[in-house]
């Protein structure tokens, strides 16, 4: 019988008990020293009636402040994320599709065009790696290429590394720019480098989570991100993590779970300097997301595929509380 009610009825059947016996006690103790001050009937009974709404009071405001035991629900509070407003993302990565091909060429120092290999590129985790392969062939100018075979794709090419160094946040607006030039091409990976691009100066940390089957192609995508913010690839800055599949919750929510005590505990990182990225994903990654940042205060973020693209929706969980019905 029991089964059907919840816990915390009893709980605040409990509560009421030990708060009628504080009443009781407190009534005969502050009665005695009224009868012995006052004499007038009405007097004595204005006086008892203050202290019980004054103990009434206190009771109903303590329930208000320990509602939270009882019950809640969840609204979004959204707003558009402003630059630099986060030191470490989360990005569920999937591998772009067969008709879009990445490839990176540079300008040597007698200015002449070449093409970079799997093999210049594979092994390439700090931005020291970068400058070696610079010194080692003679790279002035490093760019990126993105086409979708199937379309008339028009100016694909974006500078991403330049042996003049470059102003950072220049660099930065040209690329999101460029982001924005190649919509038409549907590249997968635009999104998370949009949001990494606009977080280039507070970013310290990326966590890349990936799929067994994509996970080997992650390093073009590293490749990118030291070429584009020069200070990543330091002090493990972008780890990628491995997973069987998206679709599985449990392991995703684990992992979600795993990263996150490591930001805390490792990095010192506080929840609202986190972002967990959505945009595209399946949709247990959707709700693994929500989940996060339910627990956490971490806000999610999407990238519009409708509207404006560049603009970045950030989205907080606000929790509600209220008594049971």
């Amino acid at each position: 019988m029991f089964k059907k009610f919840n816990k915390d009825y009893f709980i605040l059947a409990g509560l009421l008990s030990v708060w009628l016996i504080l009443i009781g006690i407190a009534g005969n103790y502050f009665t005695d020293i009224i009868d012995n001050y006052f004499k007038n009937t009405l007097s004595i009974l204005l006086i008892k009636l203050f202290i019980m709404s004054v103990l009434l009071l206190l009771f109903i405001s303590f329930l208000y402040i320990k509602k939270k035991r009882f019950k809640f629900y969840a609204l979004s509070n959204e707003a558009l994320m402003e630059n630099d407003s986060f030191k470490a993302v989360i990005l569920p990565i999937s591998i772009p599709s067969k008709i879009i091909i990445i490839n990176f060429s540079y300008i040597d120092n007698n200015n002449e065009e070449r093409y970079l290999k799997d093999e210049d590129i594979k092994n390439i985790n700090l931005l020291g790696d970068v400058l070696d392969l610079v010194k080692q062939k003679n790279i002035k100018e490093i760019y990126l290429d993105v086409r979708n075979s199937e379309k008339d794709n028009g100016n694909t090419k974006c500078l991403i590394f330049s042996k003049n160094n470059e102003d950072e946040v220049e660099k930065n607006k040209r690329f999101i720019n460029w982001l924005k030039e190649i919509r038409q091409i549907k590249w997968n990976w635009a999104v998370q480098l949009l949001i990494i691009a606009k977080n280039s100066k507070s970013l310290e940390h990326i966590r890349l989570i990936c799929t067994e089957n994509n996970i080997d192609k992650i390093y073009i995508l590293k490749f990118i991100i030291i070429c584009l913010l020069n200070k990543f690839g330091e002090n493990e800055g972008i780890i990628a993590h491995k997973i069987k599949s998206f679709e599985n919750f449990t392991i995703l929510s684990e992992l979600v779970e795993k990263i996150e005590e490591d930001f805390e505990n490792r990095y010192n990182f506080k929840d609202k300097e986190i972002a967990f990225d959505i945009t595209g994903g399946t949709k247990p990654v959707s709700v693994i997301g929500t989940f996060f940042t339910l627990k956490s205060r971490t806000p999610i973020l999407y990238v519009s595929q409708e509207d404006e693209f560049g603009k970045i929706l950030q989205i907080n969980a606000i929790i509600n509380i209220e008594p049971p019905e």
